[in-house]
């Protein structure tokens, strides 16, 4: 049945062929802009993780001699600081001292660990400019946790006054690497079910006005010193591909993706090397790949094969605000065996993880991500590092 606008339609087209001498034009509305695709960096996927007997790691970059963008830092609210591609970490200080810390999006609980093995772990026992806040009690990870305040923990120039954290007091051999993780993610579950337990670092920024803009951004760098961009977000090399910005959840960085045709919530995770989807999804994006789906003895849902024979189809993630496109050569983690390659999509059933997408390292290897924190309307955005 014809709508009331398009009956209209009809009409003002036989009207104009009525008149003119016969002639008539139809106007047409404007096309409605296409959604912009962004092409993955050329350093991407394939060259950024590495497997040896089933571990997969990052090779090791360093970040000795980084320059601050200059474009970026003339205000001082917006800063540029290292950020070490190889463990995923920046430089953090708690009352003065600096500490390594991991950069994590899936939480925003700051917490400390008691890595006996370094001796550049922080230990809340031996800092006096540290309140205990209550005896310590298990975690969500079952383990001895204790929330303490700090007088102070700075990231760059940026510190916060009577820090909440928390100390994850069961000992914990560890070794080289972080000592401890510096929570970037929305306010969402928080340590004990208590609001007041931890101190969400975003939250006081942008309540504190802190940085230019309640912005954060990523510029993972194979090869080259990676960044971590507060203030403000990375400029694209081509001013015609701007950055594509969609809505995330507001309790934690997550969009509603269509990857290779199957709709669903995806969350961002900086430690996995994988584009992970469920089973099912998995074997399907397989199949569509001309690769053959199997179980790598773990219950997950893989595909290895010859490095030399690239996957058949490109691999293609839609957002709000545009689509991420993965070429097929860029699809492939190469294995110990040189001639054996993995593809970077994964099946796994996620379990109690609040979504059934998680987009790992390939989307971070292959382009600029940043954070919007304004509050109430938090946002993602994805920018190409490469001029297409």
């Amino acid at each position: 049945m014809s709508t009331f606008s398009t009956l209209l339609s009809i009409v003002a087209v036989a009207l104009m062929a009525s008149s003119c001498n016969g002639q008539f034009t139809v106007a047409r509305r404007a096309p409605t802009p296409a959604k912009p695709v962004l092409l993955a960096s050329r350093d991407g996927p394939i060259a950024a993780v590495e497997e040896r007997e089933g571990v997969y790691t990052l090779p090791l970059v360093l970040t000795a001699g980084l320059e601050t963008n200059s474009s970026l830092a003339r205000r001082g609210s917006t800063e540029t600081v290292p950020f070490d591609f190889s463990t995923l970490s920046v430089q953090v200080a708690i009352n003065g001292k600096p500490y390594t810390y991991a950069l994590q999006t899936g939480t925003d609980i700051t917490t400390g660990y008691n890595v006996q093995a370094a001796s550049g772990a922080w230990t809340p026992n031996k800092d006096p400019h540290t309140k205990l806040n209550g005896p310590p009690s298990a975690n969500d990870y079952h383990s001895l946790a204790q929330e303490v305040t700090v007088g102070s923990f700075s990231l760059g120039k940026t510190t916060l006054k009577n820090f909440n954290m928390v100390y994850e007091s069961e000992p914990n051999k560890g070794g080289r690497g972080p000592v401890g993780d510096l929570g970037f993610g929305l306010r969402g579950p928080t340590f004990n079910g208590k609001p007041e337990s931890s101190t969400n670092f975003l939250e006081q920024v942008a309540k504190a006005g802190l940085w230019a803009k309640p912005i954060f951004s990523i510029a993972m760098r194979h090869g080259s010193a990676s960044q971590l961009v507060l203030g403000a977000e990375i400029p694209s090399p081509n001013p015609a591909i701007p950055t594509a910005w969609s809505s995330s959840q507001k309790t934690h960085w997550a969009l509603t993706a269509t990857i290779g045709g199957h709709t669903g919530l995806a969350d961002f995770v900086t430690t996995s090397p994988w584009i992970t989807v469920p089973p099912q999804v998995a074997e399907d994006l397989i199949k569509k790949a001309g690769l053959t789906a199997d179980n790598d003895g773990r219950g997950n849902i893989v595909a290895k094969f010859d490095c030399s024979k690239r996957p058949q189809a490109d691999l293609t993630i839609d957002f709000e605000g545009g689509r991420l496109q993965i070429p097929s050569r860029m699809t492939a983690i190469p294995k110990a065996n040189p001639k054996e390659c993995l593809y970077v999509v994964r099946g796994t059933e996620q379990g109690p993880y609040p979504t059934p997408f998680s987009l790992g390292l390939p989307v971070f290897a292959s382009y600029n991500v940043m954070f919007g924190f304004s509050p109430g309307s938090p946002k993602i955005g994805f920018g190409v590092r490469d001029w297409a």
